[in-house]
Protein backbone atom coordinates (compact mmCIF):
# COMPACT_ATOMS: atom_id res chain seq x y z
CA UNK A 1 0.00 0.00 0.00
CA UNK A 2 1.40 3.29 -0.66
CA UNK A 3 2.40 5.55 1.64
CA UNK A 4 -0.05 8.67 0.80
CA UNK A 5 -3.04 5.56 0.85
CA UNK A 6 -1.69 4.71 4.81
CA UNK A 7 -2.02 8.97 5.35
CA UNK A 8 -5.63 8.71 3.76
CA UNK A 9 -6.64 5.74 5.68
CA UNK A 10 -5.06 7.09 8.89
CA UNK A 11 -6.92 10.60 8.41
CA UNK A 12 -10.58 8.81 7.48
CA UNK A 13 -9.78 7.26 11.15
CA UNK A 14 -9.01 10.20 12.97
CA UNK A 15 -12.77 11.53 10.99
CA UNK A 16 -14.33 8.12 11.76
CA UNK A 17 -13.45 8.61 15.49
CA UNK A 18 -14.70 11.92 15.90
CA UNK A 19 -17.80 11.58 13.98
CA UNK A 20 -18.51 8.29 16.86
CA UNK A 21 -17.48 11.30 19.72
CA UNK A 22 -20.23 13.66 18.48
CA UNK A 23 -22.72 11.94 16.63
CA UNK A 24 -23.03 8.81 19.35
CA UNK A 25 -21.88 10.68 22.48
CA UNK A 26 -24.41 13.65 21.17
CA UNK A 27 -26.92 11.47 21.35
CA UNK A 28 -26.40 10.66 24.95
CA UNK A 29 -25.43 13.85 26.65
CA UNK A 30 -28.72 15.54 24.60
CA UNK A 31 -30.70 13.59 27.65
CA UNK A 32 -27.38 13.42 29.87
CA UNK A 33 -29.40 16.82 32.19
CA UNK A 34 -33.14 14.66 32.37
CA UNK A 35 -31.05 11.74 33.85
CA UNK A 36 -29.66 14.48 36.06
CA UNK A 37 -32.98 16.02 36.96
CA UNK A 38 -34.34 12.62 37.30
CA UNK A 39 -32.13 11.17 39.55
CA UNK A 40 -32.16 14.27 41.68
CA UNK A 41 -35.78 14.16 42.06
CA UNK A 42 -35.86 10.79 43.29
CA UNK A 43 -33.08 12.08 45.82
CA UNK A 44 -35.19 14.47 46.98
CA UNK A 45 -38.78 11.95 47.11
CA UNK A 46 -36.17 9.57 48.84
CA UNK A 47 -35.17 12.78 51.19
CA UNK A 48 -39.05 13.99 52.39
CA UNK A 49 -39.83 9.83 52.60
CA UNK A 50 -37.64 9.54 55.31
CA UNK A 51 -38.01 12.58 57.20
CA UNK A 52 -41.52 11.87 57.41
CA UNK A 53 -40.88 8.25 58.26
CA UNK A 54 -38.95 9.74 61.04
CA UNK A 55 -41.36 12.25 62.13
CA UNK A 56 -43.62 9.35 62.96
CA UNK A 57 -41.46 7.30 65.17
CA UNK A 58 -40.51 4.37 63.08
CA UNK A 59 -36.77 4.07 63.53
CA UNK A 60 -34.61 2.75 60.81
CA UNK A 61 -32.34 -0.34 60.66
CA UNK A 62 -29.13 -0.14 60.27
CA UNK A 63 -28.88 -3.64 59.41
CA UNK A 64 -31.51 -3.89 56.79
CA UNK A 65 -31.03 -0.50 55.31
CA UNK A 66 -27.40 0.40 55.75
CA UNK A 67 -27.22 3.23 53.46
CA UNK A 68 -30.29 4.62 55.95
CA UNK A 69 -32.53 5.68 53.16
CA UNK A 70 -35.77 5.10 55.17
CA UNK A 71 -37.84 3.23 52.20
CA UNK A 72 -36.89 -0.94 53.43
CA UNK A 73 -39.35 -2.33 55.36
CA UNK A 74 -39.86 -5.10 57.73
CA UNK A 75 -38.96 -8.89 57.17
CA UNK A 76 -43.08 -9.62 57.62
CA UNK A 77 -45.77 -7.65 58.70
CA UNK A 78 -49.51 -7.81 58.27
CA UNK A 79 -49.74 -6.13 54.97
CA UNK A 80 -46.22 -8.17 53.73
CA UNK A 81 -47.41 -10.71 50.20
CA UNK A 82 -44.96 -12.55 49.57
CA UNK A 83 -40.93 -13.35 50.36
CA UNK A 84 -38.68 -10.89 49.09
CA UNK A 85 -34.86 -10.41 48.39
CA UNK A 86 -33.25 -7.55 50.40
CA UNK A 87 -30.81 -7.00 48.03
CA UNK A 88 -32.91 -6.31 45.35
CA UNK A 89 -34.93 -4.32 47.24
CA UNK A 90 -32.02 -1.70 48.57
CA UNK A 91 -30.57 -1.72 44.97
CA UNK A 92 -33.58 0.02 43.53
CA UNK A 93 -32.71 2.72 46.46
CA UNK A 94 -30.07 3.60 43.93
CA UNK A 95 -31.37 7.53 42.51
CA UNK A 96 -29.43 5.99 39.06
CA UNK A 97 -32.77 4.20 38.71
CA UNK A 98 -34.72 7.12 37.70
CA UNK A 99 -31.75 7.94 35.18
CA UNK A 100 -32.16 4.49 33.49
CA UNK A 101 -35.82 5.14 33.06
CA UNK A 102 -34.83 8.28 31.52
CA UNK A 103 -33.22 5.75 29.14
CA UNK A 104 -35.84 3.45 28.80
CA UNK A 105 -37.97 6.57 27.89
CA UNK A 106 -35.86 7.63 25.45
CA UNK A 107 -35.39 4.53 24.11
CA UNK A 108 -39.13 4.03 22.80
CA UNK A 109 -39.17 7.45 21.54
CA UNK A 110 -41.42 9.47 23.85
CA UNK A 111 -41.68 13.13 24.43
CA UNK A 112 -42.88 15.85 26.47
CA UNK A 113 -46.73 15.41 27.54
CA UNK A 114 -46.91 11.67 26.64
CA UNK A 115 -49.01 9.69 28.68
CA UNK A 116 -47.44 6.52 30.78
CA UNK A 117 -49.78 4.38 32.59
CA UNK A 118 -47.51 3.08 35.53
CA UNK A 119 -48.94 -0.62 37.28
CA UNK A 120 -46.91 -0.31 40.64
CA UNK A 121 -47.25 -2.76 43.89
CA UNK A 122 -45.52 -1.73 47.07
CA UNK A 123 -42.96 -3.92 47.00
CA UNK A 124 -40.69 -2.01 44.86
CA UNK A 125 -41.21 1.39 46.38
CA UNK A 126 -38.21 2.95 45.08
CA UNK A 127 -38.68 2.13 41.37
CA UNK A 128 -42.35 3.73 41.46
CA UNK A 129 -40.10 6.99 42.70
CA UNK A 130 -37.96 6.27 40.24
CA UNK A 131 -40.33 5.92 37.27
CA UNK A 132 -42.75 8.91 38.28
CA UNK A 133 -39.05 11.21 38.64
CA UNK A 134 -38.45 10.31 35.36
CA UNK A 135 -42.00 11.56 33.91
CA UNK A 136 -41.63 14.31 35.60
CA UNK A 137 -37.83 15.46 34.23
CA UNK A 138 -38.76 14.41 30.72
CA UNK A 139 -42.72 16.48 31.08
CA UNK A 140 -44.18 12.95 30.88
CA UNK A 141 -48.41 12.52 31.98
CA UNK A 142 -48.15 9.75 34.40
CA UNK A 143 -51.38 8.05 35.58
CA UNK A 144 -49.89 5.32 37.96
CA UNK A 145 -51.68 2.44 39.96
CA UNK A 146 -50.53 1.43 43.66
CA UNK A 147 -51.53 -1.70 45.82
CA UNK A 148 -50.88 -1.47 49.45
CA UNK A 149 -49.66 -4.89 49.92
CA UNK A 150 -46.13 -5.41 49.49
CA UNK A 151 -43.12 -8.33 49.40
CA UNK A 152 -40.44 -8.58 52.41
CA UNK A 153 -38.42 -5.23 52.94
CA UNK A 154 -41.01 -3.35 50.43
CA UNK A 155 -43.47 -0.94 51.80
CA UNK A 156 -44.84 -2.83 54.21
CA UNK A 157 -44.81 -1.30 57.17
CA UNK A 158 -48.53 -0.72 58.32
CA UNK A 159 -48.15 2.43 59.69
CA UNK A 160 -46.34 4.07 56.88
CA UNK A 161 -47.42 2.32 53.86
CA UNK A 162 -47.22 3.59 49.86
CA UNK A 163 -50.10 5.74 50.23
CA UNK A 164 -48.66 7.03 53.32
CA UNK A 165 -45.41 8.01 51.14
CA UNK A 166 -47.20 9.24 48.43
CA UNK A 167 -49.40 11.29 50.56
CA UNK A 168 -46.64 12.84 52.06
CA UNK A 169 -45.00 13.70 48.95
CA UNK A 170 -48.40 15.49 48.21
CA UNK A 171 -48.53 17.15 50.94
CA UNK A 172 -44.83 18.67 50.52
CA UNK A 173 -45.98 19.92 46.99
CA UNK A 174 -44.75 17.11 44.48
CA UNK A 175 -48.36 16.27 43.59
CA UNK A 176 -47.31 14.33 40.16
CA UNK A 177 -46.31 11.35 42.62
CA UNK A 178 -49.98 10.77 43.81
CA UNK A 179 -51.83 7.64 42.03
CA UNK A 180 -54.92 7.49 40.20
CA UNK A 181 -56.15 4.60 41.84
CA UNK A 182 -55.46 2.32 44.56
CA UNK A 183 -56.13 -1.28 45.64
CA UNK A 184 -55.33 -3.29 49.10
CA UNK A 185 -53.12 -5.86 46.49
CA UNK A 186 -52.48 -9.47 47.73
CA UNK A 187 -53.61 -12.20 46.41
CA UNK A 188 -56.50 -11.38 43.71
CA UNK A 189 -55.82 -7.23 44.49
CA UNK A 190 -58.47 -7.49 47.04
CA UNK A 191 -56.53 -8.79 50.19
CA UNK A 192 -57.57 -12.19 50.40
CA UNK A 193 -55.12 -14.43 53.01
CA UNK A 194 -55.02 -10.74 55.44
CA UNK A 195 -57.67 -10.76 58.39
CA UNK A 196 -60.68 -8.87 58.01
CA UNK A 197 -59.48 -6.06 60.33
CA UNK A 198 -56.47 -5.38 58.21
CA UNK A 199 -58.24 -5.21 54.91
CA UNK A 200 -60.87 -2.53 56.66
CA UNK A 201 -58.17 -0.39 58.17
CA UNK A 202 -56.61 -0.06 54.37
CA UNK A 203 -59.87 0.49 52.86
CA UNK A 204 -60.65 3.15 55.41
CA UNK A 205 -57.13 4.85 54.50
CA UNK A 206 -57.96 4.66 50.57
CA UNK A 207 -61.60 6.21 51.48
CA UNK A 208 -60.00 9.83 53.31
CA UNK A 209 -57.86 9.61 50.16
CA UNK A 210 -60.33 9.99 47.84
CA UNK A 211 -58.58 8.16 45.06
CA UNK A 212 -60.16 5.39 42.68
CA UNK A 213 -60.64 2.18 44.69
CA UNK A 214 -60.34 -0.74 42.62
CA UNK A 215 -61.95 -3.66 44.78
CA UNK A 216 -62.97 -6.71 42.73
CA UNK A 217 -61.49 -10.03 42.96
CA UNK A 218 -62.31 -10.67 39.62
CA UNK A 219 -59.36 -10.35 37.12
CA UNK A 220 -61.19 -10.11 34.11
CA UNK A 221 -63.49 -7.19 35.72
CA UNK A 222 -60.98 -4.86 37.57
CA UNK A 223 -58.79 -5.38 34.29
CA UNK A 224 -61.85 -3.95 32.54
CA UNK A 225 -62.65 -1.27 35.48
CA UNK A 226 -58.75 0.30 34.68
CA UNK A 227 -59.26 0.46 31.22
CA UNK A 228 -62.39 2.59 31.78
CA UNK A 229 -60.83 4.39 34.09
CA UNK A 230 -57.63 5.05 31.91
CA UNK A 231 -60.01 5.77 28.67
CA UNK A 232 -61.87 8.09 30.93
CA UNK A 233 -58.55 10.04 32.08
CA UNK A 234 -56.80 10.30 28.83
CA UNK A 235 -59.68 11.20 26.25
CA UNK A 236 -58.29 11.42 22.88
CA UNK A 237 -54.55 11.09 23.89
CA UNK A 238 -52.71 7.43 23.31
CA UNK A 239 -50.53 5.76 25.67
CA UNK A 240 -47.22 5.60 24.59
CA UNK A 241 -45.42 2.90 27.45
CA UNK A 242 -46.93 0.77 30.25
CA UNK A 243 -44.66 0.62 33.43
CA UNK A 244 -44.90 -2.69 35.97
CA UNK A 245 -43.52 -2.25 38.72
CA UNK A 246 -42.88 -5.57 40.71
CA UNK A 247 -45.78 -8.24 40.45
CA UNK A 248 -49.39 -7.24 41.27
CA UNK A 249 -52.09 -9.38 40.35
CA UNK A 250 -53.59 -6.45 38.70
CA UNK A 251 -50.91 -5.45 36.82
CA UNK A 252 -49.28 -8.65 35.25
CA UNK A 253 -52.01 -11.46 35.96
CA UNK A 254 -51.80 -14.67 36.81
CA UNK A 255 -51.14 -16.69 33.41
CA UNK A 256 -47.41 -18.01 33.79
CA UNK A 257 -46.62 -16.20 30.64
CA UNK A 258 -45.25 -13.36 32.02
CA UNK A 259 -42.57 -14.77 33.75
CA UNK A 260 -40.83 -14.41 30.18
CA UNK A 261 -40.75 -10.94 30.01
CA UNK A 262 -36.99 -9.93 30.27
CA UNK A 263 -36.06 -6.79 32.48
CA UNK A 264 -36.59 -3.27 30.78
CA UNK A 265 -38.28 -2.72 27.02
CA UNK A 266 -40.45 -5.52 26.26
CA UNK A 267 -42.36 -5.19 23.01
CA UNK A 268 -44.92 -8.27 23.49
CA UNK A 269 -46.22 -10.24 20.31
CA UNK A 270 -47.44 -13.27 22.64
CA UNK A 271 -50.46 -12.68 25.27
CA UNK A 272 -51.90 -14.15 27.82
CA UNK A 273 -55.59 -14.82 27.33
CA UNK A 274 -57.80 -11.63 28.81
CA UNK A 275 -59.26 -13.30 31.41
CA UNK A 276 -56.03 -14.24 32.69
CA UNK A 277 -53.12 -11.29 31.59
CA UNK A 278 -54.15 -8.30 33.54
CA UNK A 279 -53.38 -4.67 32.91
CA UNK A 280 -50.15 -5.39 31.06
CA UNK A 281 -51.36 -7.71 28.64
CA UNK A 282 -54.09 -5.79 28.28
CA UNK A 283 -52.39 -2.75 27.30
CA UNK A 284 -49.67 -4.72 25.08
CA UNK A 285 -52.94 -6.20 22.47
CA UNK A 286 -52.90 -2.14 21.51
CA UNK A 287 -49.60 -2.26 20.97
CA UNK A 288 -48.25 -0.06 23.28
CA UNK A 289 -44.90 -0.91 24.76
CA UNK A 290 -44.32 -2.57 28.28
CA UNK A 291 -41.44 -1.54 30.85
CA UNK A 292 -41.17 -4.55 32.88
CA UNK A 293 -39.46 -4.10 36.40
CA UNK A 294 -39.27 -7.38 38.64
CA UNK A 295 -35.96 -9.26 37.94
CA UNK A 296 -34.03 -6.73 39.55
CA UNK A 297 -30.85 -8.70 39.42
CA UNK A 298 -30.74 -8.68 35.54
CA UNK A 299 -31.94 -5.47 35.22
CA UNK A 300 -28.69 -3.83 37.27
CA UNK A 301 -26.45 -6.41 34.90
CA UNK A 302 -28.24 -5.78 31.86
CA UNK A 303 -27.82 -1.65 32.45
CA UNK A 304 -24.44 -1.31 34.13
CA UNK A 305 -25.81 -0.70 37.79
CA UNK A 306 -24.28 -1.63 40.98
CA UNK A 307 -25.89 -4.55 42.96
CA UNK A 308 -26.94 -3.77 46.44
CA UNK A 309 -23.81 -0.95 46.48
CA UNK A 310 -23.57 0.64 49.65
CA UNK A 311 -22.98 3.55 49.91
CA UNK A 312 -25.29 4.68 47.58
CA UNK A 313 -23.15 6.56 44.10
CA UNK A 314 -23.40 10.27 45.20
CA UNK A 315 -23.44 11.63 41.95
CA UNK A 316 -24.84 10.48 38.52
CA UNK A 317 -22.75 7.32 37.53
CA UNK A 318 -25.38 5.83 35.33
CA UNK A 319 -25.02 6.44 31.27
CA UNK A 320 -26.68 3.66 29.00
CA UNK A 321 -25.46 4.65 25.05
CA UNK A 322 -28.58 4.52 22.79
CA UNK A 323 -28.40 5.56 19.43
CA UNK A 324 -31.55 7.03 17.17
CA UNK A 325 -32.47 5.14 14.04
CA UNK A 326 -30.31 8.52 11.78
CA UNK A 327 -27.17 7.85 13.79
CA UNK A 328 -27.19 3.92 14.08
CA UNK A 329 -27.84 4.27 9.65
CA UNK A 330 -25.66 6.63 9.35
CA UNK A 331 -22.53 4.70 11.44
CA UNK A 332 -23.05 1.82 10.00
CA UNK A 333 -22.88 3.08 6.47
CA UNK A 334 -20.08 5.01 7.07
CA UNK A 335 -18.10 1.68 9.02
CA UNK A 336 -19.13 -0.02 5.93
CA UNK A 337 -17.99 2.09 3.61
CA UNK A 338 -14.54 2.80 5.91
CA UNK A 339 -13.90 -1.19 5.42
CA UNK A 340 -14.51 -1.40 1.28
CA UNK A 341 -11.96 1.70 1.49
CA UNK A 342 -9.64 -0.31 3.24
CA UNK A 343 -10.05 -3.70 1.03
CA UNK A 344 -10.29 -2.07 -2.47
CA UNK A 345 -6.94 0.16 -1.18
CA UNK A 346 -5.17 -3.63 -0.56
CA UNK A 347 -6.48 -5.11 -3.16
CA UNK A 348 -5.36 -2.02 -5.57
CA UNK A 349 -1.71 -2.41 -3.91
CA UNK A 350 -1.79 -6.51 -4.62
CA UNK A 351 -2.59 -5.72 -7.98
CA UNK A 352 0.27 -2.93 -8.65
CA UNK A 353 2.75 -5.48 -6.92
CA UNK A 354 1.47 -8.15 -9.25
CA UNK A 355 1.99 -6.41 -12.31
CA UNK A 356 5.57 -5.02 -10.87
Amino acid sequence: MKTKDIWFLLGLTVVFFLLLRFVWYRNENDYYVEMHRARQEMAEALQIIREERLNRGIPLDPMTDPNQTGIIGYEYSDITSTPGELEAKRTTTNPDMAALMISFFKELGLTRGDLVVIGSSASFPSLYFASVSACEAMGLVPLSFISLMASEYGANIPEFNLLDMVTALRDQGKVFYYPVGVSVGGESDSGKGISVEVIHRLEAQIEQSKLRYFHDPSLKETTEERLSWIRELAGDRPIKAFVNIGGATANVGVDPIFLYLKPGINRISQYAPFETGGLLYALARQGIPVVHLLYIKGLAAQNGLPWDPIPLPSELSFQRKLLGGFEKTALAALFLAYWALVIFLRLRSGRILHRR
